[in-house]
């Protein structure tokens, strides 16, 4: 799309996807139902309210699964997804572009679908089998797939990996109103801290293998770096499953 139309026209179609989609949450988003306070309304405490949030298991459950969901998500289309794709499948340029837009539609994609799912299916099940897909996907890139699947998986991806926005809203759903502002602030920053810090440890494991003499990783440090991030997030989900089973939380 860059080599087509120029960087500048792509920054103005982002720009304007952006202001219709601020529009259409300003047009249609619904305000929370009047008395609703989350499920954890009926603990009266009088704790500080940051102390409150991370003295609570349930935001720990929380918050780690979304350090590597939203993490291993940010790091990838961010950063190594690109010499992912031109240093182990060995595409060019304009390919692991191409690749990566497909990324992204997966996730813009997927930000759609995932409420629509939890409306049906119950938001805490759309999170486990969201997170359990991706890190499926996570372990079939460290495989080395053949080139014609890569397209695919990428898209797949990041639709899966759109699964973090449910997370947001468990956040909110499980902790009181006065406190529901505070808990999906630290819960998005474990998010943000998790793109910090996993691009920078995806690079320790991806740097601890020699390049070539053109200055290409060689596939084996991507399948390391993918291996890790796989294990990272399904050991989340491990710790994330039995507040799903508890809570259940349901159609909203």
């Amino acid at each position: 799309m860059n080599a087509t139309l120029g960087w500048r026209a792509v920054f103005r179609g982002g720009a304007a996807v952006v202001a219709l989609s601020a529009a259409s949450v300003a047009v249609w988003t619904r305000g929370a139902p009047r008395g609703t306070e989350g499920f954890g309304a009926s603990r009266p405490d009088t704790t500080p309210g940051l102390a409150r949030v991370f003295a609570d298991t349930r935001f720990w459950r929380i918050a780690l699964l979304n350090f590597f969901l939203t993490g291993t998500l940010l790091a990838t289309q961010g950063l190594w997804g690109g010499p992912y794709l031109y240093d182990a499948a060995r595409l060019s340029k304009i390919a692991s572009g191409n690749v990566l837009l497909l990324l992204g539609a997966g996730l813009a994609l997927g930000a759609f679908v995932v409420g629509w799912l939890s409306n049906r299916f119950g938001l805490s099940r759309v999170v486990v089998m969201a997170a359990a897909l991706f890190a499926t996907t996570q372990v079939l890139l460290a495989m080395r797939p053949q080139v014609g699947l890569l397209p695919g998986l990428f898209f797949c991806f990041g639709m899966t990996g759109a699964g973090n926005f449910m997370l947001l809203a468990h956040a909110r759903l499980v902790f009181p109103l006065a406190l529901t502002g505070r808990a999906v602030t630290a819960v998005n920053l474990f998010g943000i801290g998790g793109a910090f810090l996993l691009q920078w440890w995806m690079g320790l494991i991806v740097g601890a293998f020699p390049a070539d003499a053109a200055g290409h990783y060689p596939p084996q440090a991507f399948t390391a770096a993918f291996l890790f991030t796989a294990a990272g997030t399904l050991v989340t989900l491990a710790i994330y499953a039995p507040l799903a089973r508890r809570t259940v939380v349901g159609r909203m």
